[in-house]
């Protein structure tokens, strides 16, 4: 199979309804997108309109992917440190089930969550483990009629944090997501993050099998959740490709790094652009390869 190549959904902003440049998207072969226009809650228009003028907007979304032929295959739930959520006596499960509604309506199957914070607390504060496993485990119980019903997956991502490495880790990540033994419970790997704590990516990849369906593809140093161009950093693609051929995956090889439109002039943007599609499309190949 050829496999798809994905891009957030403000890697190509447009000044219309949804933000979103589809033609550009089109025309470089980004066919999937990441769609992060609901991960953010303070101040978002979206999340203060009625069920009904919210179904009608991702219906509206919905119709304009068909017409460009393109597909939304994941989307990220609510991450947003501005807005203190974890701070809030307001339940954050509101916003996961607007973002589950969006799924179902643009037939995304996958929806990416950051683990959620211990009540009181940051995500990235240090709490007991049994704390932050437990308020995870029992949020996503709740969740999980609602994933069944709308038939969407659940792709929790690994982080950055070594406030709690046995949570945060990539090993700490897939645990929580084996402990449910859900076909809809899955693991976004989020290869920048996972360079952070130093695992070995192959044996990893072996070890997650199934359960690893989403991607963030980005590079760093090992030192900092830089969001760099892959090949730029510490982290083994070499290792990585074989890893995914190897369990066969059959996912989209979705970017987690982009080139800011308006930081450069057009020229060097378009060159660093073209750059980063280079280097994920030569990925794609590279993973295609018999």
């Amino acid at each position: 199979m050829k496999h798809l190549i994905g891009m957030e959904s403000n890697a190509y902003p447009l000044d219309n309804e949804f933000g979103i440049d589809f033609v550009t998207f089109k025309k470089h072969d980004v066919i999937s997108i990441d769609y992060r226009g609901i991960w953010q809650a303070k101040d978002n228009p979206l999340f203060k309109l009625s069920e009904e003028e919210f179904v009608n907007f991702f219906k509206r979304l919905k119709q304009e992917l068909d017409r460009y032929g393109l597909i939304v295959n994941q989307l990220h739930a609510l991450w947003d440190p501005e807005y203190e959520y974890a701070h809030q006596d307001e339940d954050i499960f509101f916003y996961y089930q607007r973002a589950i509604l969006a799924a179902s309506i643009m037939k995304t199957k996958y929806i990416v969550m950051h683990p959620e914070p211990v009540k009181g607390h940051y995500l990235w504060d240090k709490v007991p483990y049994e704390d932050i496993y437990e308020a995870n485990k029992e949020f996503i119980n709740r969740l999980l009629p609602l994933i069944e019903k709308h038939n969407v997956y659940l792709a929790i991502e690994n982080l950055p944090f070594l406030s709690i490495p046995e949570f945060f880790s990539p090993s700490g990540t897939l645990k929580l997501v084996n402990d449910f033994n859900n076909d809809h419970i899955v693991m976004c790997l989020d290869t920048g993050h996972f360079n952070i704590y130093k695992e070995d990516i192959y044996e990893f990849l072996i070890k997650g099998k199934d359960k690893i369906q989403c991607l963030h593809i980005h590079d760093n140093q090992g030192d900092t959740d830089a969001h760099a161009v892959p090949y730029t950093g510490t982290f083994n693609w070499k290792m990585f490709i074989k890893g995914l051929k190897d369990i066969n995956y059959q996912g989209v090889l979705s970017l987690e790094t982009l080139v800011p439109v308006n930081k450069y002039s057009q020229e060097e943007y378009q060159e660093r652009n073209n750059h980063l599609l280079k280097v994920i499309k030569d990925m794609r190949d590279e993973l295609d390869k018999e």
